[in-house]
């Protein structure tokens, strides 16, 4: 199967749809994840930076269009469904424990407007 990561989108200049609706029959995971398109930036590239890092590229609407999209393009199965998880590290002096309890956070307001 394949894996979807939602960080690599922004940095191949592609939408959710254009991402996932081609290999929809072959996803066996899934990441949430984030990235900086601005080479001058930090974090620039497949970094993986925390959710509303400093000029990152997805947002809140894109995790929501991640979340959207991947039941209505069929690749969410009720019988083994593919895993999803972030893909997230700190950064500089960022503390592991409050980068994950703020893509939990980032994660339910997703949710709440799926």
């Amino acid at each position: 199967g394949l894996l979807v990561d939602l960080s690599h989108f922004p940095l191949i200049r592609e939408s959710v749809e254009e991402s996932i609706l081609p290999i929809r029959h072959y996803i066996t995971h899934a990441h949430i994840g984030n990235a900086v398109v601005l080479p001058d930036c930090d974090g620039y590239g497949d970094q993986h930076p925390r959710c509303g890092f400093p000029n990152s590229a997805n947002g809140l609407e894109d995790a929501v269009s991640y979340l959207r999209t991947r039941p209505a393009a069929g690749s969410v199965k009720t019988e083994r469904p593919p895993v999803m998880s972030f893909e997230v590290k700190p950064f500089g002096d960022e503390e592991p424990d409050m980068i994950l309890s703020g893509c939990k956070r980032f994660l339910e307001k997703a949710w709440e407007q799926v």
